[in-house]
């Protein structure tokens, strides 16, 4: 193809779309100049009665209002929100204090825990006993058991008395500022008194030590140590009265019915834990102790009764 053909083509072309937008232009000219439409007028029925109404025409269901939600709705929608938002930080805080709990996190109030304050000592003395890491003993060290700390027990009292003459004095064991002779191998009106002043009942276990200095050089040649020689259980505000018989017999030696006798008895008492006292608190214990003196046949005796004889 040569330019003279192309150029034929083009021009032709170039007319083509100039008589289509003319006639283009044409048709819209002639779309202004046309009249409007009429508006549809209701024809009557001339054989209708004149009285009659037109029927108006049926609305169509499908183009309803909508009716906007009321202050009622919104407001229970907010209540909603709300309890779901207090849900969820709920939630949060129980699980971030279970995870502080599980981490090792400080122990509750004391008014909250059932732990009794002597626990609680014991447990405070056992964290202060407990070396760190840094004070670990080294292998040529040796470590000592942690004892266990006692507590204050049931509040008593104790007498040691003549079943006659009255109490002893403490500590000299005397009776009314003088020591005691006996005629008689035995000494058989030892009387040994428990009040419990506590509001609780208590379990009390006496032990007795007696000594025979035969010669009456202050160096006794017998001695007898019996623990838990009466068991006595005390109730509340009442007394336990325990009879006895001095000094006994002895495990190595053999009394022969003279010399200056000491006794002492210590009294050791707890709170039961249950109401029949087979059960007692070990670490809330209360000690008290009582001694008498008394002599058997001592020289001065002796040699008056030869002297008589």
């Amino acid at each position: 193809m040569d330019i003279e053909e192309y150029l034929r083509q083009k021009r032709s072309l170039e007319a083509k779309k100039e008589l289509l937008e003319a006639k283009d232009r044409l048709q819209k000219q002639e779309r202004r100049r046309e009249p409007p439409a009429s508006k549809e007028t209701i024809s009557r029925d001339d054989d209708a009665p004149k009285d009659q109404k037109p029927q108006r025409p049926e609305r169509d269901d499908s183009f309803k209002r909508e009716i906007p939600a009321s202050t009622e709705t919104l407001f229970r929608r907010l209540v909603m929100w709300n309890m779901i938002i207090l849900v969820i930080v709920v939630g949060a805080a129980g699980a971030f204090l279970f995870l502080k709990d599980d981490s090792g996190a400080t122990p509750s109030d004391s008014k909250n825990n059932p732990i009794t304050g002597a626990a609680i000592a014991n447990i405070a003395s056992a964290q202060n006993t407990t070396p760190s890491p840094s004070q670990s003993p080294s292998p040529n060290q040796t470590t000592q058991p942690t004892k266990k700390q006692n507590y204050p027990g049931p509040d008593f009292k104790i007498s040691l008395e003549d079943e006659e003459l009255g109490p002893f004095e403490q500590p000299t064991g005397n009776i009314g500022g003088e020591h005691l002779v006996l005629n008689s191998p035995y000494y058989q009106d030892i009387i040994l008194k428990i009040f419990n002043e506590d509001s609780s009942t208590m379990v009390c276990f006496i032990d007795r030590h007696v000594t025979v200095d035969e010669n009456f050089d202050n160096n006794p040649e017998l001695e007898d140590y019996n623990l838990d020689m009466f068991i006595e259980e005390v109730d509340k505000k009442s007394q336990e009265i325990i009879k006895d018989t001095a000094p006994g017999t002895f495990e190595q030696g053999e009394y022969n019915g003279i010399g200056k006798v000491t006794v002492e008895y210590e009294v050791r008492c707890y709170y039961c834990l249950d109401l029949l006292c087979d059960e007692h608190d070990p670490l809330g214990e209360t000690k008290k102790s009582r001694l008498l003196k008394f002599s058997v046949n001592p020289p001065i005796i002796q040699n008056q009764s030869n002297t008589s004889a």
